[in-house]
């Protein structure tokens, strides 16, 4: 009995397989890299945003202490 054929179809499906994980991987990483930047970019908006209001409020209670 001959299992090189089975043995080689196996080995050449495990090849296709893990050229599709690496590819999945790469694609993955490209993702999480853009999230972490679009989350920096949110926070650093945030930050801006917030100081904004801070100053405003300052300013109203300015006022009503007039």
């Amino acid at each position: 009995m001959d299992d090189q054929p089975t043995l080689n179809a196996k080995l050449a499906e495990l090849e296709t397989l893990c050229a599709q994980l690496i590819q999945q991987h790469q694609a993955l990483e490209l993702e999480q890299q853009r999230w972490r930047q679009e989350r920096k970019q949110l926070l650093d908006k945030n930050l801006v945003v917030k100081g904004k209001l801070e100053a405003m409020i300052n300013r109203l209670r300015l006022l009503e202490q007039a």
